[in-house]
């Protein structure tokens, strides 16, 4: 056996990892080299890692380690339900990287891994497609180093990244099926559908979504033979089972609680957007270079391949939908997507590249006819290449930091605020009196345990917060001075510049300035205490059919959001009895002692995956204030435990876990029976 065209291909393939690696390094140096995050000019718009994913992957490692896992996060405005706020989850097996590694080198590894992952699928895609060697390279380099993963590294956008870097493993698996026979198709589709089932559970949901998107829209041309059906049904039905544990508690509790918003036609992008595309020597979100650009162009009009109108359809479609879109046409059960439409790009740019290598090729092979010469052919690759990794270059140097501003410990490191706080071991919140104040988002994140009202949030529901556990984007409540005592805000923070003695009805405790870095310019802030703050449960004494009475039992539905607590409101809340609360394992334990029958008031926001015991009964739940818990309760002495145990969650985890497994498993079996049938 001639094992010479074996071992070419070998070599070729380990050089072209080598040079992937190679490039990385001089790509992305600050994240082989340092670890920390980058303000750049907009020093309040740190990146995500810093809002979201350190303190999430923080509380969910110290929970798993408590021996528990954590279902509802107590942490971020009045409570959230964890599944509402995605980012590389445990469910995904790289969330691991946070137990083997330091903080700040878990979250370069899974930068680094992602893009190194998409960019060896984007080489097999390529050979897959028939391209030649040189050619797969152009297209990996121009893909592994487009806008795409440079902007999402730069920004701190790690669940983003492993959103987008499965879409090249996906669409090389379903033309592998193409390809395969009847018995190996079922192989290269659950290979798909895992795959598919990755980008989800680890990813940005409306950045998984598009790529699961930009796959189904490659494959409608294939629909055209009725013996593919089955197995396009298969296969989508595999991508549901295996996203259902994001999906499936979100969809249910936005059918549940539907959507009054007004519909509007909006656009994602304008006029002005469009030189990132059609000008792309500025352009800073769509970049691959200008002559992958140019070809791509050219290409995605006249190439001819047995995918040519795959790639269109792809391509066509996502830029339309990048630039106008019909926004809130759209069900309230389509989360975030609508906010994050100018993402459609992606599968712009991917159809771009591959169309950019076919026309390399027809453009190689053309000089190639007309001077049939080696060295000519290795000179214009060669050159095309060079040209290529030095425009990339140029992008990265122009738009990506050479190093970050801080590191993690520096911009996320004790003060003595955080000392302060610390030392108070009841249960409290506090409050930034500034929306998005840096101050705060040095001092609410959960890797100090701190309970903050008005945190970062970047839910999956409605916007802004609407009361019955809907949150989505930046929470803003506007009222909030209103309701800081109902919502258990003990502490406020602001800056000097901005304190009124009027503001609330708060004491100073002391001034300090936040600055750990000399780049950071924090103003001098204010740490007060709020006088009238309400304890995080509390007994208190409805007077028959009054007003305060609908707004214990919500007979007004009112959303939090709405409701307009005036002085007498107020005063009647501050007539409460105290009781004992415990926080555990996502539940709270209550005891009191009330001289009267009264109403038990629980600051933590409703959610329907809530139940409530009352000396081991169950009792019901409801909704003061149309956002809040609270339950009836009689006179004597009484313990009550609030338990968050949302079935339907807890069946989606089992269901896309046992989905995984079997998949697995399954493809163990099929490559078994492959091996014992192949001849000897």
């Amino acid at each position: 056996m001639n094992n010479s065209g074996y071992n070419k291909n070998l070599w070729g393939s380990i050089i072209l990892l080598l040079l992937i690696l190679v490039l990385m390094f001089a790509f992305y140096t600050n994240r082989f080299l340092y670890t920390g995050v980058y303000i750049g000019e907009d020093w309040d718009e740190p990146e995500d890692v810093l809002e979201h994913d350190i303190p999430l992957a923080t509380f969910y490692m110290n929970a798993i380690k408590k021996g528990y896992f954590p279902l509802w996060n107590p942490h971020k405005v009045c409570g959230i339900n964890a599944t509402e706020t995605p980012f590389m989850g445990p469910l995904y097996p790289l969330f691991l990287l946070y137990f083997l590694l330091p903080m700040g080198w878990a979250i370069n590894s899974g930068f680094l891994i992602h893009i190194f992952i998409s960019a060896v699928f984007m080489a097999l895609l390529c050979r897959s497609l028939g391209m030649k060697y040189y050619t797969t390279i152009f297209c990996t380099i121009s893909w592994a180093f487009c806008s795409v993963f440079q902007q999402c590294s730069l920004n701190g956008w790690l669940p983003e990244t492993v959103s987008n870097a499965f879409l090249p493993a996906a669409l090389y698996m379903f033309i592998e099926f193409q390809k395969a026979n009847n018995k190996e198709k079922l192989v290269f589709l659950i290979l798909a559908g895992l795959f598919l089932g990755l980008c989800t559970t680890g990813g940005h949901l409306s950045y998984s979504f598009i790529t699961v998107s930009c796959v189904l829209l490659f494959m409608i041309p294939e629909l055209k033979r009725l013996n593919n059906i089955p197995y396009f049904v298969l296969f989508i039905a595999l991508i549901l089972l295996l996203t259902v544990a994001i999906w499936g508690p979100v969809l249910y509790q936005n059918i549940s609680y539907p959507s009054n918003s007004v519909k509007e036609i909006t656009y994602a992008n304008n006029l002005d957007n469009m030189f990132d595309y059609l000008a792309p020597f500025s352009g800073q979100y769509a970049f691959i270079g200008r002559i992958a650009f140019i070809l791509g162009i050219i290409g995605i009009g006249i190439a001819q391949h047995k995918y040519a109108l795959n790639l269109r359809i792809l391509g066509i479609t996502t830029i339309i939908l990048s630039f106008g879109i019909i926004r809130k046409i759209l069900p309230d059960f389509m989360p975030q997507v609508v906010r994050y439409f100018y993402t459609w790009q992606t599968g712009f740019i991917f159809a771009l590249i591959i169309f950019s290598g076919i026309m390399l090729e027809k453009l190689v092979k053309l000089l190639n006819n007309k001077f049939p010469s080696k060295a000519l052919f290795h000179f214009v690759f060669l050159s095309v290449i060079i040209l290529q990794l030095a425009d990339l270059y140029w992008f990265n140097m122009r738009f990506y930091p050479r190093r970050f501003d801080f590191t993690i410990t520096e911009y996320l490191g004790e003060n003595r605020i955080i000392e302060y706080l610390k030392k108070d071991k009841s249960l409290f919140r506090v409050i930034s009196f500034q929306d998005d104040s840096p101050a705060m988002r040095i001092n609410q994140n959960l890797i100090y345990g701190i309970d903050c009202f008005n945190a970062l949030i970047k839910g999956n529901n409605l916007w802004p917060i609407k009361g019955e556990s809907k949150l989505s984007g930046r929470v803003r409540i506007r009222n909030y001075e209103e309701v800081a005592d109902l919502c258990n805000i003990k502490y406020v923070i602001m800056s000097r510049s901005a304190f009124r003695e009027d503001t609330l009805i708060t004491k100073v405790i002391f001034d300090t300035k936040i600055k750990n870095n000399e780049n950071l310019k924090i103003d001098d802030y204010v740490l007060l205490e709020n006088k009238k703050y309400l304890p995080r449960a509390f007994c208190v004494f409805p007077q028959g059919d009054s007003k305060f009475s609908d707004v214990l039992y919500n007979k007004a539905r009112k959303p939090l959001t709405d409701i307009r607590v005036d002085d007498d409101l107020r005063k009647q809340f501050e007539v409460y009895s105290k009781v004992k609360i415990e926080r555990y394992k996502n539940s709270y334990r209550i005891e009191f002692d009330s001289r009267k029958k009264s109403f038990l008031f629980f600051s933590e926001m409703y959610h329907w995956g809530w139940n409530a015991k009352l000396d081991g009964k169950p009792v019901e739940i409801f909704r003061p204030l149309g956002f809040f818990m609270g339950i009836d309760a009689p006179s004597g002495k009484h313990h009550v435990e609030f338990k968050f145990q949302p079935t339907l969650t807890i069946t989606f985890y089992i269901v896309t876990l046992a989905t995984f497994l079997c998949s697995i498993i399954l493809l163990l079996i099929l490559r078994r029976v492959k091996s014992t049938k192949m001849p000897k």
